[in-house]
């Protein structure tokens, strides 16, 4: 009879099926019409050319008004001034292989995941609005961001995938 040695299993964080919603500290700006329009608005939200925000895990996330004025598609510039909020205090942290359809390279990309309680068309109903951030960094450097709202629940469970790095604890 030989003796049977176990490795010791690695702690697998049991993780909400819901996400709970946050109340914003912000509130949503105007829906850009153009380009020069969601390059103002992410300035506005910065203060100035870029700025800082750490998240949770300890890592800084440095944005640019024409990194993220360039990227964001125009209809999701209302979400522009609940980004800080948004890395700030997220509900989740993961990090996603993403390959790149060019170069075929594969690279990890972290998305902020948080769900916000926004009222919706009448003032009765508040309607989630799932949101998540993917930033890609490159060489120490934020290359490419994009930030998605969804009032779909199932949409933001595509999105809980990869590695978890950071999940908020019931309060």
């Amino acid at each position: 009879m030989g003796t049977h040695h176990h490795q010791p299993r690695p702690h697998v964080l049991k993780r909400p099926d819901g996400v709970p919603q946050d109340k914003p500290k912000a509130q949503l700006g105007p829906k850009a019409s153009s380009r020069a329009q969601a390059v103002e608005a992410v300035q506005k939200m910065l203060g100035g050319a870029g700025g800082t925000f750490t998240g949770p895990d300890g890592i800084t996330v440095g944005i640019t008004t024409k990194s993220l004025g360039q990227h964001i598609a125009l209809d999701r510039t209302p979400v522009i001034p609940l980004l800080p909020e948004i890395i700030a205090d997220p509900y989740e942290v993961w990090l996603m292989p993403y390959r790149d359809t060019l170069t075929g390279r594969v690279e990890l990309r972290r998305r902020y995941l948080k769900a916000l309680q926004l009222a919706g068309t009448d003032n009765a109903e508040a309607k989630a609005a799932y949101m998540w951030f993917m930033a890609e960094y490159r060489r120490g450097e934020l290359w490419d961001v994009t930030l998605i709202k969804s009032s779909r629940p199932r949409e933001l469970q595509k999105q809980r995938a990869g590695i978890l790095v950071y999940g908020r604890r019931a309060k």
